[in-house]
């Protein structure tokens, strides 16, 4: 690279912020993979709990900011189902937002 930044602007840039969502989700899916496979319940529990606060914040961006009225069970559902969804989407936005986000504060120190 040249002598204006070098790996620092490289990951600034549109194809370091590519990089870097490739390797969260080699990470992630790799490391989640591997979980499983050796039935470590506790630590793949973590990592789907760290993946349900990416697909939850995506989830409270679409849905609407209405109130429900609704009784408890009905609550309990909605709340059982978003969460259930929230780690399967997590699983695949988790990589988008940490590679953006690595890439955004780079480029702020830049």
């Amino acid at each position: 690279m040249n002598g204006n930044g070098g790996v620092r602007a490289f990951f600034a840039s549109s194809g370091g912020r590519i990089v870097l969502t490739l390797i969260f989700a080699v990470l992630i899916y790799g490391g989640m993979t591997s979980l499983i496979a050796s039935k470590n319940e506790y630590i793949a529990l973590a990592l789907a709990v760290a993946l349900g606060y990416f697909g939850w914040r995506a989830l409270s961006r679409i849905t609407p900011s209405m109130f429900l009225w609704m009784s408890v069970v009905g609550w309990i559902i909605y709340f059982s189902i978003k969460a259930v969804l929230s780690i399967i989407i997590g699983f695949f936005i988790a990589p988008f937002v940490i590679g953006r986000s690595i890439s955004n504060a780079i480029a702020d120190n830049l």
